[in-house]
């Protein structure tokens, strides 16, 4: 029986060896191991969309959008498409026309090898985060902040939104926000709560009225009215 593998050295501790790999050549062991990995997250130089990405969105692709409130308008707005190859729909995001982050929602099976969400986003920028400010053509007072793109979109259709694509809130969109805007309404998780409130008091310090929405499900699962009930009565 023949085994593959190959030598190792290292030249700091002089120790070397032979590392077997299942009777996998060198270049079938890395094919199999990128096939078995799908990077939730990935930094890139430069960003670009798949290279079969197409407007021509499947029927299950189609359906959960549509089951979370998202119109053909919206669809066509933002630019949302689909990969065959990652049999994922494409949210992008741009700043200034220029493609700087996009997520696929796995279509299929989700696995520990095939994450629901894939997210490629440009190395080194500050401004990771979807914006919903000129679907209404006019100057808002208000901005209403939330977690993933779907729900920025629903909310989107009632006032300025933006989406978090990290787990924080960047220092760029706290001065943006900051010159812009008079109030703030933060529709974040309920897991998140005692996050939610450090940002409140931070916003205020800084001289923004900032309020909160607390629900136990993510905007998007909500329908319009019922989202612009909420948005009202906090804001």
């Amino acid at each position: 029986r023949r085994e593959y593998g190959w030598d190792y050295y290292c030249h700091r501790c002089r120790k070397g060896g032979k590392y077997y790999a299942n009777r996998l050549s060198p270049a079938r062991s890395l094919q199999f191991i990128k096939s078995l990995n799908v990077k939730p997250v990935q930094a890139v130089k430069k960003v670009f969309l798949p290279r079969d990405y197409t407007v021509k969105i499947p029927a299950a692709g189609l359906a959960w959008l549509y089951s979370n409130g998202i119109t053909e308008d919206d669809i066509e707005f933002y630019g949302i498409g689909y990969s065959e190859y990652y049999s994922r729909v494409i949210l992008p995001v741009y700043r200034d026309g220029k493609l700087i982050y996009w997520q696929g929602r796995n279509l299929g099976e989700i696995t520990r090898k095939s994450p629901k969400y894939m997210n490629i986003h440009q190395a080194g920028r500050k401004d990771l985060y979807f914006t919903c400010i000129d679907y209404h053509q006019t100057e808002c007072t208000h901005i209403c902040i939330v977690e993933d793109i779907l729900s920025c979109i629903r909310v989107g259709h009632t006032m300025d939104c933006v989406a978090l694509l990290s787990a924080f809130i960047p220092d760029l969109l706290v001065f943006k926000l900051q010159h812009r805007y008079s109030e703030i309404v933060l529709w974040l998780d309920p897991d998140k709560l005692l996050r939610t409130m450090d940002w409140m008091h931070r916003f205020n310090a800084l001289g923004i009225d900032t309020r909160m929405i607390t629900s136990n499900h993510d905007p998007k699962y909500y329908d319009d009215r019922e989202i612009e009930r909420k948005l009202l009565k906090y804001g």
